[in-house]
């Protein structure tokens, strides 16, 4: 994602705060997600299925009639079980929007950038443009998800490709890069070692 585009509408008193903020928001995410592995590890074991959160689905609490908060638990375990299996589906639903917004704006640049011969224009682009290429980013899963409902099917062939877009893509990118423009260019930084 685009940090800078995405917090640039926080209104925080300086950057140490947006930094305290992202880095409360990763472990936060961190530790739902150990939360949500150490019972699956524990529960299910070698049942466990690919999409791990659907063993919850049909996992029943075991009743002790001699237990007087055993009704108690039984609800409290079925909520947690119908949370767990959810969670999937309510955080895509939380970042789509997300997703769009940032997608459809870098598409918007780039063809800005095509139309221009690859210059960066100072003018803002107009709202039908920027609606348009958002559209342009929102529609394609929407109807990906009605033609394949699946996700599994998905998941296994966006998998390998994220795996080949995170471990192989950078490094050829970064090789013809440096065939393009050796040495120092406006990107460099004490991050890349430049």
């Amino acid at each position: 994602h685009s940090v800078p585009q995405i917090v640039a509408p926080v209104k925080v008193r300086s950057e140490f705060d947006k930094n305290v903020l992202f880095r409360r928001a990763f472990v936060g995410a961190c530790l739902l997600y150990a939360l949500f592995a150490a019972p699956v590890a524990y529960l299910f074991g070698e049942k466990t299925q690919s999409a791990a959160n659907l063993g919850w689905a049909t996992y029943h609490h075991v009743h002790d009639a001699s237990d007087p908060r055993d009704a108690l638990k039984t609800r409290l375990i079925a909520w947690l079980a119908q949370f767990v299996v959810l969670y999937p589906a309510v955080n895509v639903l939380a970042t789509y929007p997300l997703n769009v917004i940032t997608f459809g704006d870098a598409l918007l640049a780039a063809h800005r950038r095509f139309q221009a011969n690859g210059e960066v224009s100072a003018t803002p682009p107009s709202r039908t443009s920027v609606r348009i290429a958002r559209l342009v980013a929102a529609v394609p899963p929407l109807i990906g998800a009605c033609i394949q409902p699946d996700i599994s099917s998905v998941t296994n062939v966006t998998g390998c490709f994220g795996l080949f877009l995170c471990a192989v893509v950078p490094g050829v990118l970064s090789l013809a890069a440096r065939r393009l423009a050796p040495g120092p260019t406006e990107h460099a930084s004490p991050l890349n070692g430049k």
